[in-house]
């Protein structure tokens, strides 16, 4: 599956890609370790895609993952996972 997604503009932690995330797709929860990647072609024609390491502020990025299918159009919010040893 491929999700286009951009960042919220008021979280500031460093997310990479293939992170474990939580995925809330209508009515399914999915935790995946996503891959993140640049639209070369912003008219979709292609399906190329180029790697990126950290999921970034300022533009829209596809989040590529192994899960079941999701029928659009389908609201996705993303939500990362906080590690037990981080400070609160």
């Amino acid at each position: 599956m491929h999700f286009k997604v951009k960042r919220m503009l008021e979280n500031n932690e460093i997310v990479p890609s293939k992170s474990l995330m939580e995925f809330s797709c209508g009515f399914r929860r999915l935790t995946i370790s996503p891959t993140f990647s640049m639209e070369l072609n912003a008219a979709g024609k292609n399906d190329m895609f180029k790697y990126m390491r950290f999921l970034r502020k300022d533009m829209f990025v596809i989040a590529t993952a192994f899960c079941p299918i999701v029928y659009s159009p389908c609201k996705v919010i993303l939500f990362t996972k906080k590690s037990i040893d981080s400070p609160v």
